[in-house]
């Protein structure tokens, strides 16, 4: 049996000096010249197979390309998991003789948790008289502080109950109040989605008051 090890939304490539063979003994016949690997399979399957060798099989949390010679790239899915998981494949190898048998292959994903960043802000109502209905145009700049190996997903125009919102990778966002508050102390919100390099994504909300 074999694993390999990776993060939610990463790839992990192997070479044949250190794939699936490398643990797997071919006894007096050796290896089919060809290459031993002649069948994979997604899950523990506990029988051979044949066929998928070189081509994309789909497993729970992401795909693999198994080559004959062992070598293998796993590609994990982003978002896939959300605790620690395995990625199970069956495959199959042939001795110089035609000799049959199988293994596993277990891909271990670590879950990768973006923690939320909710943000409140106040919007400038200033110099407005008391019960009076808050005007629009009245504008909010920041910039969330995001970890560096995060980006924002880009947002512009968005809408919101009382205004609207754009937000750039980096984080540096605006809100503008369009619609009156009739003078009610009123909380909007708007959301933005931020993703790290491997495509795990979180949702986070900014409050204005």
């Amino acid at each position: 049996a074999d694993t390999g090890s990776l993060s939610e939304g990463g790839v992990l490539s192997v070479l044949a000096a250190d794939g699936v063979l490398k643990n797997d003994t071919a006894g007096a016949d050796g290896w089919v010249n060809t290459g031993a690997v002649v069948g994979v399979v997604s899950g523990d399957t506990a029988t051979n197979s044949a066929g998928g060798v070189g081509g994309r099989i789909d497993g729970q949390y992401g795909y693999i390309t198994l080559n004959a010679d062992g070598s293998y790239t796993y590609v994990s899915t982003a978002d896939a998991v959300t605790a620690d998981a395995q990625d199970v494949f069956t495959y199959t190898v042939r001795d110089a003789d035609g000799d049959l048998t199988h293994s596993t292959l277990t891909i271990n994903v670590a879950n990768v948790n973006l923690t939320p960043a909710p943000i409140s802000k106040t919007v400038n109502e200033s110099g407005l008289a008391g019960g009076s209905t808050a005007g629009t145009g009245h504008t909010v700049t920041d910039t969330v502080n995001l970890p560096s190996e995060v980006k924002a997903v880009p947002v512009t125009n968005g809408s919101t109950q009382y205004g609207t919102f754009s937000i750039d990778e980096d984080g540096r966002y605006t809100y503008t109040l369009t619609k009156p508050s009739n003078g009610d102390n009123v909380e909007d919100t708007f959301s933005y989605t931020t993703k790290d390099a491997q495509g795990n994504s979180t949702t986070n909300t900014v409050t204005i008051t």
